[in-house]
């Protein structure tokens, strides 16, 4: 039979493994939208600044 210690220590570390893969996953997911949105930015120029800020403002 597992004590209360044992199953505390378990949960924890489930607790932050878990952490550690969404922290990770989220700074991955940011560095390949900006890896993505970067060449958009470039290939549209000035217009691409334009579209932004409609989204922005709401139209």
């Amino acid at each position: 039979m597992i004590n209360n210690k044992d199953r505390s220590e378990k949960s924890r570390d489930q607790m932050l493994s878990g952490s550690a893969w969404m922290t990770a996953g989220s700074i991955l997911s940011r560095f390949l939208g900006a890896v993505y949105i970067i060449p958009w930015g470039i290939w549209f120029g000035n217009y691409f600044f334009q579209s932004k800020c409609s989204l922005w403002i709401g139209i």
